[in-house]
């Protein structure tokens, strides 16, 4: 977390050249100077994905069963929920490297949609993380390329996504 007066201060003075938050200070009840000085904002589900929810309860598991001696130190939650739309077709004919990955990257999670949510009711901070609607990290996804450039492929497969290449 990172003090919030220090951080207005220097966006205002173009110290920094943007500012993205999910984490507040004092959150519920967050600065909305601060809000409206952000590029990105949601309230604080970075975490929130089903990977997310999977690794926490992994972790409190293990580490309960590690105390209680139940054997489950491996255990891992299994039939996790599946994209509605695993499989990814960004448009690559005529678009930059740039522009593709920003294709998949949005067909995977457009966080857009959580900074518009948040920032037309910031008040229901607590309510938009209690019901937070499934979504999956890259690695849930299959990029399907045609003919794609290698520095694509290592891209989409740096940040996680699988690839197939028609």
């Amino acid at each position: 977390m990172v003090e919030t007066g220090s951080v207005k201060q220097a966006v205002r003075q173009g110290l920094i050249s943007g500012y993205i938050a999910d984490v507040w200070e004092d959150e519920p009840l967050i600065d909305i100077e601060l809000l409206q000085l952000t590029e990105i904002a949601t309230p604080h589900i970075a975490g929130y994905s089903v990977e997310g929810k999977a690794n926490g309860t992994a972790a409190c598991v293990r580490a309960a069963s590690r105390f209680f001696g139940f054997g489950l130190n491996d255990w891992y939650p299994q039939l996790l929920p599946l994209p509605a739309n695993p499989i990814i077709q960004p448009e690559t004919e005529g678009k930059t490297p740039e522009q593709i990955v920003l294709n998949a990257v949005l067909s995977a999670y457009d966080v857009m949609k959580d900074d518009i949510a948040f920032r037309t009711n910031p008040e229901n901070f607590e309510d938009l993380r209690n019901h937070y609607p499934t979504r999956r990290e890259f690695a849930a996804f299959t990029i399907n390329l045609k003919n794609p450039a290698p520095s694509i492929v290592e891209i989409l497969e740096g940040i996680g996504f699988g690839i197939t290449i028609a």
